[in-house]
């Protein structure tokens, strides 16, 4: 004899069997595939804080990227005037040396290659752009290729840099604007070229 309770008790029981199979297999498939749900649609109300927070995320990453660029170029920047500091020491202390003790057969040569160490660190480049240039990417910031083209050249016509300063973004809403150009780092440099020429 058939109770009047017990089909409808196994309907509900199965109908909660089911529910929990779909439960578990919806769990199953955030757990495999590492994600909540397929769209945002499927957040519902949490798709504000979602995109929010993917929002901060991008913008710290991209603050983070930019703030690495501006210490490799920074140090490249540091290194290249570095050097031209010690060239220009070095040279200085080598023409001293030369007037004090009259021995000048090796001062060309070390004019010469003071003369190229300083051409090679005006035109460094960070990779792909030259350091010195401003905004000018395609031009070489210090133009005599030798001493001798610096005897007759103009402080405009050595150098092909502009006066445009590259700025970074650094978070909080501030920009940093950064950089020298060559005319403004080597300018009393190539005088003194000009005058050795």
């Amino acid at each position: 004899m058939t109770r009047i309770a017990t089909i409808p008790l196994q309907r509900t029981l199965t109908d909660a069997v089911q529910k929990a199979q779909q439960r578990l297999a919806q769990t199953q498939l955030q757990l495999n595939s590492g994600k909540k749900a397929k769209d945002l649609a499927d957040l519902g109300s949490a798709a504000v804080r979602t995109l929010s927070a993917r929002s901060a995320l991008s913008m710290q990453a991209a603050q983070s990227a930019a703030t690495t660029r501006l210490g490799t170029t920074l140090s490249l920047y540091e290194a290249n005037i570095t050097a031209i500091d010690t060239i220009a020491g070095d040279l200085r202390t080598q023409l001293m040396t030369a007037v004090g003790t009259g021995a000048t057969p090796a001062l060309g040569s070390a004019i010469e290659s003071a003369f190229s160490q300083f051409r090679s660190a005006l035109n460094a480049t960070d990779g792909s752009e030259p350091l010195f240039a401003g905004a000018q990417g395609d031009a070489i910031p210090f133009k005599p290729a030798t001493l001798a083209e610096t005897a007759g050249t103009t402080t405009q016509a050595a150098f092909g840099n502009d006066d445009v300063r590259a700025s970074a973004s650094i978070g909080g809403g501030a920009t940093l604007t950064y950089g020298v150009t060559a005319s403004e780092l080597g300018d009393g440099v190539l005088a003194a070229f000009r005058t050795l020429a």
